[in-house]
């Protein structure tokens, strides 16, 4: 849904073996957010999957 030259940097905790799936995916996904700042954020089904979900947004909300 990116735009061609957008800068999008996919992170998810299982990026090993998603990255081992396919070899000449578009974007590598990382295990971990990299230190930076971003401009947006999103996420997609994983609130649901904490146990406590502020504590994860403060934690993104850091690299905004």
């Amino acid at each position: 849904m990116a735009l061609e030259a957008a800068d999008i940097t996919p992170v998810d905790v299982l990026a090993r073996a998603y990255n081992g799936l396919i070899s000449d995916k578009r974007y590598l996904i990382h295990s971990e957010i990299p230190k930076r700042k971003f401009s947006l954020i999103t996420m997609f089904n994983i609130l649901d999957h904490m146990d406590d979900p502020a504590e994860l947004l403060r934690h993104v909300a850091a690299y905004l």
